[in-house]
């Protein structure tokens, strides 16, 4: 896991890293937009609760703030974000499953990043997230109330499926995700991050082709 994690080519890019970079993704999100309607998206964000065998009190004081009592499990939330391919462009594993959505975004260093990007350019959330104009979310179904609202909603959810996708195809690949994690508390973190670079690797080699 250490030489995955530390091998430069399977560097995961932030989605704010470069102007290039930001044009970049936005391009590749346009051509996946109906007609190209939606412009300026650099990238989708989602949690994901990732279950984990209970730790010891050793490892964890006060073990029970990392369990989650509506879905009855032991877990590690990660935040990610992806750009149009489904590779994942940014993670954050420092919250706990009882937090929300809203509330891990803002502890994870790529809110800050997001807030600075030019006008016009933004990320797309699900509407657990706070709106914002570098974060735009869908209406829920008691708030459209017009074609607009549902039009916005429609274009927005094509791009925003993109992060569903990744975390799907990341679960789906690697087993080891299907059964809570069986490594220390110290690794899990580091287990997610392989696999996200590994997954990140197997999309990538075809696009070379």
């Amino acid at each position: 896991m250490n030489a995955i994690c530390g091998c430069p080519e399977l560097r995961i890019r932030s989605p704010t890293e470069s102007k290039e970079r930001i044009v970049e993704l936005v391009d590749a999100f346009t051509s996946l937009s109906k007609d190209g309607i939606v412009m300026g998206c650099v990238g989708c964000i989602d949690g994901w609760l990732c279950q984990i065998c209970a730790p010891s009190s050793k490892e964890v004081p006060g073990v029970a703030a990392i369990f989650s009592g509506h879905y009855q499990m032991y877990d590690v939330y990660v935040q990610a974000n992806c750009d149009a391919f489904c590779r994942f462009t940014g993670y954050c594993f420092n919250s706990l499953g009882k937090v929300g959505d809203s509330i891990a975004y803002k502890k994870w260093k790529l809110s800050q990043d997001v807030v600075k990007l030019p006008p016009g350019f933004y990320i797309v959330g699900d509407n657990a997230y706070p709106l914002s104009s570098s974060l735009l979310v869908p209406y829920n179904k008691l708030e459209i109330k017009s074609r607009k609202h549902s039009d916005y909603t429609f274009y927005l959810s094509q791009l925003r499926i993109r992060i569903e996708m990744a975390s799907g195809l990341l679960v789906n690949k690697w087993q080891i995700f299907r059964r809570p994690l069986v490594v220390d508390f110290v690794n899990v973190g580091k287990v997610i991050k392989t696999c996200m670079k590994l997954h990140k690797y197997c999309i990538d080699e075809p696009l070379k082709l």
